[in-house]
């Protein structure tokens, strides 16, 4: 396909009167291809995947099945470990509630402190029940992620790592293969089992690539729909293959149930009973159209783009704008050689 912006901004029927739009990290404009396939998914494939009853059913479930291995591809996984939601905060409680029974008094959480609402909450809710303690990991002077102060608060307590990808306010990108190789030596040098790791992915899985099948620390890896070019209501969790077990489903009922008798039930196992009721299936097949459309285009292409703009705006603002500072540093900005030593400028 190539990299051609005038191109691409064909592809976005929001952009052709020369709109401008700067709101990409809270939720993606959805290219043609994406409009398209919801439309196609309602006028040919219309069906409930639980149902035997029509060919619709058939093809939905195919539908259903491909775009899982789309993503197990994209972010190179097994396809038995990815589950469908309506959201990252959906998939993020899913997988937080799903270990709460695996809380005991004076446990401890670690988060970062650059963390979305929807990787604390959680956390804060689950600590208050079992009476656990969360700790944050907060930035160093340049506003970076403090890899050292990390790894001082993994302790013999450290239960579960809360840890997201890249910020949503500041932009910073944490190394999460070095958060990886961190807790791993970490655990070997205390001797416990390595913490349920937790990755909010959502906003870095639109430029970077993620290898899960590499960070096998990894417990927990999120991301949303929307802002991967993708439909809203659309969400995914990947949960490590030995782990599934261990979590418990927060929504019963369809077709996540094995057996049902008046009184007592059984579960289906791995990613199936975690996908209770109708999923959203036109939402899920616009997705695949979206990770298609990405890989089309090329995730670095897309990546270095994102650097000249990052570094063209630092420049311009430096050059153009009094009074401002940019709480950001090389990891965000890219380009530290026009910021001072504290990477700020005014």
């Amino acid at each position: 396909m190539g990299y051609s912006v005038e191109e691409i901004r064909k592809d976005f029927e929001q952009l052709k009167e020369g709109n401008i739009y700067l709101d990409t990290a809270a939720t993606a404009l959805k290219p043609n291809v994406v409009i398209n396939a919801i439309k196609e998914y309602y006028i040919k494939f219309n069906g409930n995947s639980h149902s035997k009853m029509s060919i619709y059913g058939d093809k939905t479930s195919e539908l259903i099945e491909n775009t899982r291995n789309i993503i197990a591809r994209y972010i190179n996984s097994n396809k038995r470990n990815i589950i469908f939601t309506k959201s990252a905060t959906e998939s993020l409680n899913t997988c937080i509630f799903g270990i709460e029974h695996k809380l005991k008094e004076n446990d401890e959480i670690l988060l970062s402190i650059l963390e979305h609402h929807a990787n604390i909450v959680p956390y804060q809710i689950i600590a208050k029940k079992s009476h656990s303690k969360i700790k944050y990991v907060y930035l160093k002077e340049d506003y970076g992620f403090n890899y050292e102060e990390f790894e001082e608060k993994i302790t013999k307590k450290t239960k579960i790592v809360g840890i997201t990808m890249q910020s949503n306010v500041t932009g910073e990108e944490i190394d999460i293969e070095k958060i990886c190789d961190i807790l791993k030596n970490r655990a070997e040098k205390l001797g416990i089992d390595i913490p349920y790791l937790i990755i909010d992915g959502s906003q870095a899985i639109t430029h970077k690539k993620i290898n899960l099948k590499k960070l096998k620390e990894i417990f927990a890896f999120v991301f949303s729909g929307h802002k991967l070019y993708g439909p809203q209501g659309i969400g995914v969790l990947y949960l490590k293959g030995e782990k599934i077990g261990e979590v418990n489903p927060r929504n019963y009922g369809g077709d996540m149930i094995e057996y049902v008798l008046e009184d007592n039930v059984t579960f289906k196992e791995g990613f199936e009973k975690f996908e209770g009721g109708t999923l959203n299936i036109a939402g899920i097949y616009g997705l695949s159209k979206a990770i298609i459309y990405i890989e089309k285009i090329g995730i670095e292409n897309i990546e270095k783009h994102l650097k000249d703009l990052t570094k063209y705006t630092i420049e311009k603002l430096k050059k153009e704008v009094r009074n401002i500072n940019i709480y950001a540093n090389e990891n965000t900005c890219r380009y530290s050689y026009i910021c001072d030593k504290r990477n700020t400028f005014t």
